[in-house]
C-alpha cells in the first residue's frame, strides 16, 4: 500500500517517470486474508496504530479518505488473555498483567546492573525465570510486551 500511495502522490504531483517494485508477484501482499476452517483470517496489515493521539497516523486519514472500512477499537490487554480453556476472568487477567509488569521491571533492573558492572546481558526470559515468572505467558501478553 505504501508503494502504491507513494506512486499516486508522485503522479498527482506531475512526476510520471517511476517504477513500483513489489517483493512478490502480488500487489498489496500484506493486505490479504485466507480461509481457515471456514473463517477469513487476516494475514497481513489489518490495523493502523496511532489513531487516538494528538497527531493522527496519516495512513488512518488515507483509509478514511478512500472510504475503506474503518472503525476505532480500544483494545484492552486484560480482555484478550486466554488459556487453552478460554478467556481468563478479568481479575485473573489483571493479576497476570501485574505479575508480568513486575517481572519486566525486575528484568530491566538486572539489565542495568549488568551494564553498570560491564557484564554481558541476559535474555528477558532468563530474567523472568530468575524472578519466578512462568515463561509460558499468554500469547496476547507476549505480543503486547515485546512485538
Amino acid at each position: 500500500m505504501s508503494g502504491i500511495m507513494a506512486a499516486k502522490t508522485l503522479a498527482d504531483s506531475g512526476v510520471t517517470d517511476f517504477l513500483i517494485l513489489e517483493a512478490t508477484e502480488k500487489i498489496w501482499v500484506r493486505m490479504r486474508s485466507q480461509k481457515f476452517r471456514g473463517i477469513n483470517v487476516e494475514l497481513g496489515a489489518n490495523w493502523v496504530e496511532g489513531v487516538n493521539g494528538a497527531k493522527t497516523n496519516p495512513i488512518w486519514e488515507l483509509a478514511r479518505l478512500h472510504n475503506l472500512r474503518t472503525f476505532f477499537s480500544g483494545w484492552n490487554i486484560t480482555d484478550n488473555i486466554c488459556t487453552d480453556k478460554g478467556r481468563l476472568p478479568t481479575s485473573e487477567a489483571q493479576e497476570v498483567c501485574q505479575r508480568s509488569a513486575a517481572a519486566w521491571e525486575f528484568a530491566n533492573k538486572i539489565g542495568l546492573s549488568r551494564q553498570v558492572n560491564n557484564e554481558p546481558n541476559i535474555s528477558i526470559l532468563t530474567a523472568e525465570r530468575l524472578f519466578g515468572h512462568l515463561p509460558s505467558k499468554p500469547v496476547a501478553l507476549e505480543y503486547y510486551n515485546y512485538d
